[in-house]
């Protein structure tokens, strides 16, 4: 989830069953316990982010002391735009999340190796006539 990240929190709706129609939608698959945790990791290294960032300006620096609690914690289970698909191409399985709101994608695509192979070789053959041309320029007749 973290991949397809981030969600407008603010654009939640109340919950109505019509927004179940998938396998996944209608279960919960981390218990609150083991997600408090990650809540306080995903906050510290939020928080070291930003307070690197703040002091990035200054030449130096030394932290003496790295200190915070989490006091309070409230949880909500929320459903979120995300659709799972999976198809399986020459054999192997491609697994993909999507957001719902922000159309980001995480998963591992396909690509033809051959395609890749005649990229490359197309992307080679123009840069290589770039230079050649520049180069004639350069050293005084066009095409040498």
């Amino acid at each position: 989830m973290e991949a397809i990240e981030p969600f407008y929190y603010n654009q939640l709706v109340p919950f109505d069953y019509k927004y179940l129609p998938g396998y996944f939608a209608d279960r919960y698959d981390q218990d609150i316990e083991s997600l408090k945790k990650r809540i306080g990791a995903r906050g510290a290294e939020y928080l070291n982010t930003e307070l690197l960032n703040s002091i990035g300006k200054y030449s130096s620096y030394k932290l003496v002391k790295n200190e915070r609690k989490l006091t309070k914690t409230n949880h909500e289970y929320v459903l979120l735009p995300v659709w799972f698909m999976c198809y399986k191409y020459l054999g192997k399985k491609y697994y993909f999340a999507m957001n719902g709101q922000t159309g980001e994608i995480a998963g591992e695509l396909p690509v033809s190796k051959i395609k890749k192979l005649v990229h490359f070789s197309v992307t080679l053959a123009i840069i290589s006539l770039i230079f050649r041309i520049v180069l004639g320029f350069v050293m005084g007749g066009f095409l040498g």
